[in-house]
This record gives C-alpha cells, sequence and structure tokens, in this order.
C-alpha cells in the first residue's frame, strides 16, 4: 500500500462492494474513502504522490486531528481545546478509540464496533503529545516544525488505529442545486446559538436557512415539526441520504442538515440540525449529532440533507 499512488488506491476505494480488488479502509489511520479523498482535496495533494507512511503522517497532522478534528491539536498545542473535548473528537474519527462518556465506542452497536483503545490509554497518548510538543518549541523549533516532530520523534507517541470490522458504507454523498450561501446560514447560526436547547431548533435552523438566501419556508407550507422538513428541503434542491446505523462513514460537510425522527418516549417533533464546519447547532450548540442523551442512546432514524 505504501508503494501506490494516491489516485490507484482511491480508485480501488471507490469500486462497488463485491468487487474483490475493491479497498476501504486503508493505511496506518485506517482513511475510509470519503476521509481520504477529503484529505487529498483540503491539502492539495497531487494524486500521482505514492501514500507513502511520510505522507500518511502529513495526512494524520495536517488533516485528521486539525482540520477535521481540529480540538485534538488544540488540546495538544494549548489552544483551548479540553482533554475530554480532544478524547471526544478521536473517538468520532476513530471506532476503535474510547468516547470519554461511555468507555465504549463512539459507534458502538453499529457494525460490530468497539473500543479497543481505552479511555486511559488515550489520556496517556495525548498528554505525552502535550508536553513533548511543549518540549520542542522550548528547544527552539518553531509551532509548524514542533507539530511536524510529534509523528518523527523516536518518542512518537501518536495512537495506533487498529482495522475492525466495519459496516456498509453509505452511498455517495451527492452535492444537492439548493441555492444556499453556506457561510452566511452558519453566521446566523453561530450568532443565535442559545446556551442550551430551548425547543426551537426548526426555527432557527430555517430562520438560518432563509438568511442563507434560501426561498422563504412559509405556511401552509412550514412544517409544525422538525422531522418534517426532510421533503421541503429536497423541493429546495437538497440531496436526501439516509444516515441511519451507518454514521461512522459519514463526513460532514459546512452547511450539511440532519433531520431526526422521534423516538418513544422522546420530544414527538424529533430534530433538525445544521454542521457550522465545527459543531452540529440548531437553537443551540450541540455536543454531536445527537441533539441530547435520548437521541444518542436510541439513535432513530436520520437523514442528512445536503446544498
Amino acid at each position: 500500500m505504501s508503494k501506490q499512488p494516491f489516485d490507484d488506491i482511491m480508485k480501488a476505494q471507490s469500486l462497488p462492494p463485491g468487487n474483490p480488488n475493491r479497498l476501504f479502509a486503508v493505511g496506518k489511520y485506517q482513511l475510509i474513502p470519503i476521509t481520504l479523498a477529503s484529505a487529498v482535496r483540503a491539502l492539495s495533494i497531487a494524486k500521482q504522490e505514492i501514500f507513502t507512511p511520510v505522507l500518511q503522517e502529513h495526512l494524520f497532522r495536517h488533516y485528521l486531528v486539525a482540520r477535521k478534528r481540529p480540538k485534538v491539536k488544540n488540546y495538544i498545542i494549548r489552544n483551548g481545546s479540553s482533554l475530554q473535548e480532544a478524547q471526544l473528537a478521536l473517538a468520532q474519527e476513530f471506532a476503535s478509540v474510547a468516547s470519554p462518556h461511555t468507555g465504549r465506542s463512539y459507534y458502538s452497536g453499529t457494525g460490530g464496533n468497539s473500543a479497543s483503545i481505552s479511555v486511559a490509554a488515550v489520556t496517556k497518548a495525548l498528554q505525552e503529545e502535550r508536553e513533548l510538543y511543549a518540549s520542542f518549541l522550548a528547544a527552539g523549533l518553531g509551532p509548524s516544525d514542533a507539530w511536524d516532530a510529534l509523528s518523527f520523534s523516536p518518542r512518537n507517541v501518536a495512537i495506533t488505529i487498529l482495522p475492525l470490522p466495519q459496516p456498509s458504507p453509505i452511498p455517495a454523498i451527492l452535492r444537492g442545486k439548493a441555492k444556499l450561501n453556506i457561510n452566511l446560514a452558519v453566521q446566523y447560526l453561530r450568532a443565535h446559538a442559545q446556551p442550551k436547547s430551548i425547543g426551537q431548533c426548526a426555527r432557527y435552523v430555517r430562520n438560518a436557512l432563509e438568511a442563507g438566501g434560501l426561498k422563504a419556508i412559509n405556511p401552509p407550507e412550514r412544517p409544525v415539526d422538525a422531522k418534517d422538513y426532510g421533503p421541503v428541503l429536497k423541493v429546495r434542491g437538497f440531496s436526501e441520504t439516509v444516515l441511519s446505523g451507518m454514521l461512522y462513514h459519514y463526513d460532514p460537510l459546512e452547511g450539511d442538515v440532519i433531520v431526526l425522527q422521534p423516538y418513544s418516549g422522546g420530544n414527538p417533533a424529533g430534530h433538525i440540525a445544521m454542521f457550522s464546519g465545527e459543531d452540529w447547532m440548531s437553537d443551540f450548540v450541540q455536543r454531536d449529532i445527537w441533539a441530547g442523551p435520548g437521541y444518542r442512546a436510541k439513535k432513530p432514524h436520520l437523514a442528512l440533507y445536503r446544498a
């Protein structure tokens, strides 16, 4: 694998299930197709480049834990994130890493995923990287060089991600044709999000979409409940992908909207939220894609809408 060009690997990852030449999770950090494609695009890596161990570390340091999961890097370089936030970000990225909230895989119950790397092991690795980064700075390295040096030091403590059984991947998520200014929509949510939920997720997300230029959703077309927003979004050009049971393979993009159906004993209105590029937001900044512990435990039907 480490002698093949990115292009060959990505083509093999795009082959249909059942093809004997198909690849799925690849390399030291078990990059699934959508994550590898996003990393190559974000870091402007030429597809003819070879998938060497050095470039795999580059993908890890400069995309996985810097751009996609910035709370990991921010904890290590002392830029505001807490240890628990960094632990959770790693658990969200790697099914084999235990969540600090449960001690189990963040994707436990999906496709046989279970945590083989404990919360204690993740804590130790993150704290050691934090100390090592500080020592590199003290030795005279600049922030960028100190960050890169973490991967190539004899004391490299980067977490080893073990391949685990994975569920079938979701279909390719296509861009929709909605005329939405995602930046303006996200700005609205960031400016108006409350410290905690006030039970107005549909109104806040609808206002954000309209702030982004989407055609106004007025009565009688306007749904009463969040759970019913899917058809309205599709009419306005959003593509739809069902994510239920397949979240391990979902790589959110800024502006993505998710609609959750209600679960027994929960809010019968369901929930709707938008991804800001860093957080899931509705009428408040959510901990993750789930709106609360009930959704997190029950994992009801969930659909993605992409502009």
